[in-house]
């Protein structure tokens, strides 16, 4: 009879290197670690890092790290994906195989709790508990206020167009079409710019804690295509985010004086498929109601618009 060693899933083993983003070891962290099974099953290695912020983890697998979570009080949960890069070959004999390389080092960034405030934050795609649905366009020019998280009146209870979306569908068919989205601002400093995270780490704050007060450009165009060759033209990235100025005011010398800022985090999804007149939006939103206060480091406990909105 064979022994059930030669059966056995090749063995992985991996370094988590966990720091802060000065690249400053972070010490005690607890960490998890997951070697993929078959199906969703998987093993799962834990326990803390040692002073140089090291922890190795063991485990077999079948295909690669299936990734990790890492968490420690006054820090931001992170973790690294699920990825195949960090195993690529196997060596050795039955029943004594391991995955290689043997104990990559795997970098994952903590970023610290530093002063969280309240914010309005909305997903716009959510139904509010009155059932109405505000991520689909009333018009195909339209400005929506951040604030009252709703379309400015005769749409809805929206006083400023703090964004003003614009759209241009030529939707012949679900498969063939080329619709076009322009946001664009009512003040002339008002504006918009793109931040790409980082594709490598899993931070829950994937963001910097303050938005930028210069660099806005006054408008933002996407373009999603597909034609009957299946080409596809999709504007959405998983690492997009974005900062923006809404309400900017200026003396009479040029000096800004006041100014809401916040941030999309993630893209600004939107599609205008045949069943509807228009489109639908979806992304997530945060702003700071505090003029020229550029801090967007979200306190979850205070959402400023309370239980307005719920999921359904």
């Amino acid at each position: 009879m064979l022994s059930p060693a030669i059966y056995a899933l090749p063995t992985a083993k991996v370094t988590i290197n966990v720091v802060d983003e000065g690249g400053v070891p972070v010490e005690g962290a607890n960490v998890e670690v997951y070697f993929k099974l078959e199906g969703n099953r998987d093993n799962r290695d834990e326990g803390v890092t040692d002073s140089k912020g090291l922890f190795e983890a063991t485990g077999s697998t079948q295909r690669f790290v299936g990734g990790c979570n890492i968490t420690k009080d006054g820090y931001y949960a992170s973790g690294c994906d699920y990825s195949e890069k960090y195993l690529t070959d196997i060596s050795g004999i039955m029943g004594f195989r391991r995955w290689q390389p043997w104990n990559p080092s795997i970098k994952v960034v903590l970023k610290p709790i530093k002063n969280p405030i309240p914010l309005y934050m909305r997903y716009l795609g959510e139904r509010s508990r009155l059932g109405d649905s505000a991520n689909t366009m009333p018009d195909y020019e339209v400005g929506f206020d951040l604030v009252e998280s709703d379309w400015v009146a005769p749409h809805g209870r929206g006083i400023h167009s703090d964004f003003i979306f614009k759209l241009e569908k030529n939707h012949i068919s679900d498969s063939n079409f080329h619709d076009v989205l322009t946001i664009s601002f009512a003040n002339e400093d008002d504006g918009i710019q793109a931040y790409f995270s980082d594709k490598d780490n899993d931070s829950v704050f994937k963001m910097p804690y303050h938005a930028p007060t210069a660099g806005y450009k006054s408008s933002y165009t996407q373009v999603y295509r597909i034609d009957p060759d299946e080409i596809i033209k999709s504007p959405f990235r998983i690492d997009q985010n974005y900062f923006f100025r809404v309400r900017t005011e200026r003396d009479s010398e040029g000096k800004i004086i006041s100014a809401l800022y916040g941030k999309i985090e993630g893209y600004i999804r939107f599609a205008a498929p045949s069943e509807i007149e228009t489109a639908w939006l979806r992304f997530k939103y945060f702003i700071n109601p505090t003029p020229n206060n550029t801090n967007l480091e979200f306190d979850e406990t205070q959402n400023l618009f309370g239980s307005k909105f719920v999921k359904k």
